[in-house]
């Protein structure tokens, strides 16, 4: 029961946590519905949980997902901003409203999700690379936190 006095709730004391200890919460998503597109390299996604008590019940949440693998211009960059809105303008027409898998491999130090996106059975990351709309970009263990355990970025 919660005590507000104590600061207590199912046994936790909340006065005694540390920040740092405490892990992120990386959702076991497999796929979604995109609802936005923010930029070159980030997307929003919809989706269910998938061990929700009944899935079929579980609230609809969404999810910024960072593309993994490539950085892609700013809007908000000066010299840039028209590659930009051209690069939103063919990632949104091509999966703006559609189904994407998604295999999450962490997340960024801002709180983004850092996934392969799939359309089908194009990775989206790597069409922008081959279509030169995106610049490779290796992430390193200290751009991600709390890497999943099969997916160790070199």
């Amino acid at each position: 029961m919660f005590e507000i006095m104590s600061r207590k709730y199912n046994d936790v004391e909340y006065d005694k946590i540390e920040y740092d200890k405490i892990e992120r919460y990386i959702p076991p998503i497999k796929k979604g519905r995109v609802i936005k597109v923010n930029d070159g390299d980030t997307i929003t996604v919809a989706s269910k949980l998938p061990n929700f008590y009944f899935w079929s019940k579980s609230p609809i949440y969404r999810f910024n997902i960072r593309l993994n693998g490539i950085n892609c211009p700013e809007i908000k960059s000066k010299n840039k901003k028209q590659f930009s809105l051209k690069v939103k303008k063919i990632l949104t027409k091509m999966i703006l409203n559609k189904d994407v898998m998604l295999e999450i491999i962490g997340q960024d130090k801002h709180g983004k999700l850092i996934a392969d996106v799939y359309y089908k059975d194009l990775n989206i990351s790597n069409f922008l690379l081959e279509n030169k709309m995106g610049l490779l970009y290796n992430l390193d263990k200290s751009h991600i936190v709390n890497q999943l355990h099969n997916h160790i970025t070199p």
